[in-house]
Parts: structure tokens; sequence; C-alpha cells
């Protein structure tokens, strides 16, 4: 699965990359999940999911927080004021529908998430105040920038840069229900909000990630007690972010074990 850097998640990435075996990998976690459309979560949970489940133009290998391509062949900076910034869509992609996923949805998504009503939630539109306008010819989507702005790709690799099908997503109101119509390499088969979400490689899915392991079923621990209880009652494969700290201390970092026996 794919990894993150500034807000792509790399915990699922690690448990798929590490444990390739026939059944479901249980990933557990305190991280939660404030909304399933990428137009409207700004927070750790929500991008560890949209990682794995949308593409971005670009995303992050593991280990490395140098952004490549994704859905896009390839991106680059035309001139030297940082202002152009320039992709080519890779060819014959398809949302998990059966859509086709063209410039044309890339271009709608940024557009979207820019301007969709977001209500109360958060939204990721704040990266992306030096963006100007998008276009779409064919397989080209042309970013300009107001000012130059070498970290927009970056910006472009996180969750604010998922893209969605417009056919499914509203250009003024954000996706409701627990449903994802998404290009990704996993798509999302089942969801309880809060308690669990279940993970299964995507068949369609062309990327920058060469395979996609295995199914993982995440498990939402709103305390770190119940997470490391899980961990001792041998419920999750993998812990990630809060546990409880030794002696009492202050847990400095957060905290991914793997399960090795």
């Amino acid at each position: 699965m794919r990894h993150s850097s500034g807000g792509r998640s790399g915990w699922l990435a690690a448990a798929a990359d590490q444990w390739r075996q026939p059944r479901a990998i249980k990933v557990g976690t305190t991280d939660q999940v404030s909304g399933l459309d990428p137009a409207g979560s700004y927070d750790a949970g929500s991008w560890s999911l949209y990682s794995n489940l949308y593409q971005s133009l670009l995303t992050f290998e593991p280990g490395s927080a140098v952004p490549v391509p994704d859905a896009a062949s390839s991106c680059r900076f035309l001139g030297e004021k940082l202002r152009t910034y320039q992709c080519e869509l890779r060819e014959d992609l398809t949302f998990s529908n059966g859509d086709a996923l063209t410039a044309q949805d890339v271009k709608y998504s940024f557009d979207r998430m820019r301007t969709v009503d977001v209500g109360d939630a958060s939204s990721p539109k704040a990266l992306f105040e030096s963006l100007a306008s998008v276009k779409a010819s064919g397989n080209r989507i042309t970013f300009t920038l107001r000012t130059g702005d070498a970290t927009f790709p970056f910006k472009v690799a996180t969750g604010a840069g998922a893209i969605v099908d417009h056919t499914e997503y509203s250009a003024k109101q954000l996706r409701t229900g627990d449903t994802v119509v998404a290009s990704g390499p996993y798509v999302l088969k089942e969801y309880k909000a809060g308690v669990s979400a279940r993970l299964e490689p995507n068949p369609s899915y062309k990327g920058a990630l060469k395979k996609t392991g295995t199914p993982i079923e995440i498990r939402y621990y709103k305390e770190a007690e119940q997470l490391n209880a899980a961990w001792k009652a041998k419920q999750v494969d993998v812990s990630h972010r809060q546990m409880p700290p030794r002696g009492g201390a202050p847990p400095q970092t957060p905290v991914l074990k793997r399960r090795t026996g």
C-alpha cells in the first residue's frame, strides 16, 4: 500500500509490504477518520485512508519524501519562476465504478476541493492558496500559480490532491454515506465510522505501486489503552499511533508495532 509524507500515511504501506499472506492483515490505530470525502477532511486519519483509496497525480513511495508520479505519467515545472506546473495523465485509468478517469476529472477535483461547501468540516483548500487556475486539455493538466511555489508538488501528493469522479461527487456538497468511488490501489469494501474499514486490492489500479498486497482490516480505537488491550489479546497484527507509555511518561512519537510471531 502507499506511503506518505506530510499527511499521506505510511503505516498501511508497511502493513501490506511486510505481511503478504492470504488472510487479511488487521491494523489497529487511534487515528480517527473525519470523513470519506477528500474535499472535506484535513486530518491524518482521513488522509491515511485516502492515500490507499484515491489516486493523486503524485504520491510518495515507502521510505521517501520525494513525490513520484501516480495517476500522472510525469509532472514538471515550466520555467524558472515556478508558477506553471504541468502533468501528463496516465493512459486508460479507471475509477472503481468502471468510469474512465480523465484530465477533466483532475481539474474538477481541484476546482471542487477549493469551492465545495464543507460546512463545519475542515477543508484542505488552505494548502492551495497559491493556485490560481487549473486547465485540462487531452491528457495534460496545467496548474497556474499566483506566486512561485516549490512545495506545490508535495501538496499535490497529499490527500488534498485526491482525484474523484465528477459524476459521483457533487460540485457543491460533500459526498455522504459510507462508500467511495476512486482509482487507488485499494477499494473500500466495508466501512463503519469510528469502528472499522476493510480494504481490498483494486485489480484495475495503474500507478506508482506495482503490487497491492493483501486485504486490510483497520480497527479504530478511541483510547490508547483500548489499542494496547487489542494488541495484547492478539486481535491486531499491526498497531499504530499512541500506545500507553511505560512508567507514566508521555509518548514522544507515534508507535508502529508489527507482530512477529
